[in-house]
């Protein structure tokens, strides 16, 4: 896929998009705040330059196929307020993992509920994928709620992490 091939998504609040570079710092304060940090098993970025190799990477793995990644904006000032991505594809292309993070100022407000419902589309409906698989941390409540409101699913919890699923059947309760 080529970076202007890549499916844009809009909302009355919310656009979702490519990673920009014009948006390096908005990104760097997603990545490096300690309340969306410490839910997922990742380094937080230190520097700016850490969250610029970071959208390197997301981009070229936009364009190898490897996944799929929005950043998402908001409508009024096109700040980057977070980001919904596809990833964790299986070999067959059937199943792949959901993962999103909010700045907190954004959470609670209906932002994200705005983001998944677009993502869970293309992936049902455009990408024909079987599965989708939520994987959290087991304390991360509000994420948990999220994916119950879309109809997914607890499959286990391995360690300190739940993993729910959402399965192309139940795609017609929440479109």
């Amino acid at each position: 896929m080529k970076i202007n091939e890549f499916t844009k998504f809009n909302s009355e609040r919310i656009s979702l998009n490519i990673l920009k570079t014009t948006n390096v710092n908005d990104l760097f304060l997603l990545r490096s705040n300690n309340e969306i940090v410490k839910y997922v098993e990742k380094q937080k970025d230190a520097t700016i330059k850490d969250s610029l190799l970071f959208l390197e990477k997301i981009n070229a793995g936009i364009i190898t196929n490897k996944w799929f990644y929005w950043g998402i904006y908001n409508n009024i000032d096109d700040k980057l307020i977070g980001t919904i991505c596809l990833w964790q594809f299986n070999e067959a292309k059937t199943e792949a993992e959901i993962g999103f993070e909010l700045l907190p100022t954004y959470q609670g407000k209906g932002f994200m509920s705005e983001a998944i419902l677009p993502i869970l589309n293309f992936a049902f409906k455009k990408l024909q994928l079987h599965k989708i698989i939520g994987f959290t941390h087991s304390k991360n409540t509000k994420s948990i709620k999220l994916l119950a409101k879309f109809g997914f699913k607890f499959d286990k919890k391995e360690g300190i992490n739940s993993i729910y699923h959402l399965t192309n059947k139940t795609i017609n309760t929440i479109s």
